[in-house]
């Protein structure tokens, strides 16, 4: 149901859901606390997650699948897989070392650092003011930043558009 994250009526358990609980969001809830999740997490089409506060929230060996809205502050991705089918806003950070497939919009970042496998897919973008590049990334949208790095050990395939304002190279 609509409601807050640790409120036990907004689950159909009627309980506050576990870490390693898989969880379906069929609604509007309000991430009232930090998550963390090592499994299942699914956002249905015309449900969101959106924070009341500046919220973090964390991807270890799980998925984290969104096909309504996310609004977060801090959004990391240790292990595991992110998938974005929708419109996601992380106005502070957004780290990724798994694996991150964007297939519409994430905006607003302040700080992008990947450092696993990210891939922006044709028609996505991503906008940001930082961004930082580790390891692997793969570009058929569009990415647009202020500043981007590619560091020694980052490797930038691109076949759709960049829009930097400053731009580092120092891998491939």
């Amino acid at each position: 149901a609509n409601g807050n994250f640790l409120n036990p009526t907004t689950w159909d358990c009627n309980c506050i859901p576990f870490p390693w609980n898989n969880i379906i969001i069929n609604s509007d809830v309000i991430l009232d606390t930090n998550w963390y999740t090592t499994v299942s997490f699914t956002i249905t089409p015309g449900s969101s997650l959106i924070e009341d506060a500046v919220r973090s929230f964390a991807v270890n060996s799980g998925s984290f699948i969104n096909n309504g809205t996310v609004d977060i502050s801090r959004f990391a991705a240790w292990t595991g897989s992110v998938i974005n089918n929708d419109s996601m806003r992380v106005n502070q950070l957004l780290y990724n070392a798994g694996g991150f497939e964007n297939h519409k919009v994430i905006v607003d970042v302040d700080s992008l650092s990947n450092n696993g496998t990210l891939k922006n897919l044709s028609g996505a973008s991503i906008t940001a003011q930082l961004y930082l590049n580790l390891d692997s990334v793969t570009n058929a949208g569009t990415i647009t930043a202020d500043g981007h790095t590619n560091t020694a050990t980052g490797k930038s395939y691109n076949t759709g558009q960049l829009n930097f304002t400053d731009y580092t190279n120092a891998g491939i």
